[in-house]
Parts: C-alpha cells; structure tokens; sequence
C-alpha cells in the first residue's frame, strides 16, 4: 500500500481525491519503471529489480536495501515499530 493511502485518504472528496489518484499514478509509473532509480544507476529492473516498501520506487539488486538508496531511516524506523 502507497505511502498516500495509509490513514484512510482513498475515501477523500474533490481536490484531495483528485490528489490521491495523481499520487497512485506516480506510485505505479516509478514502480513499473525498468531502470533502476539509484543516483546514475543505469541498470535494468525487469528481470532482477525489486520495489522498495519505503519509496515506492524500482531498485536494480545492487540497490535494492533500503541502506543502499537512502531508505535505512525509515526501514529502521519501521523495524523498531514491528518490535
């Protein structure tokens, strides 16, 4: 689930749902992405990729721990709240 649906904003009205769906089309488009999206990696992602839980975005398997693209904050931050 995106980062924007958490908390129930998928139910919203006018200008904040309209929102909530540019935000689901960017989620999809970085996800199906076939490049990896670490700093001037060119590597592709469709065979061997995987999409961080954090960011949303496609990372190539040199990239894709969360430490590695800049994601370790909020892996650590996740991992002490599933303590």
């Amino acid at each position: 689930v995106a980062r924007c649906c958490i908390g129930g904003e998928e139910a919203g009205v006018g200008a904040q749902a309209r929102e909530v769906q540019s935000r689901h089309r960017s989620h999809a488009t970085l996800a199906a992405s076939k490049v990896c999206a670490g700093a001037g990696c060119k590597a592709l992602t469709a065979t061997i990729g995987t999409t961080c839980p954090h960011c949303h975005l496609r990372y190539c398997y040199a990239h894709g721990l969360p430490e590695a693209h800049g994601c370790g904050s909020a892996a650590s931050a996740a991992a002490r709240s599933a303590w």
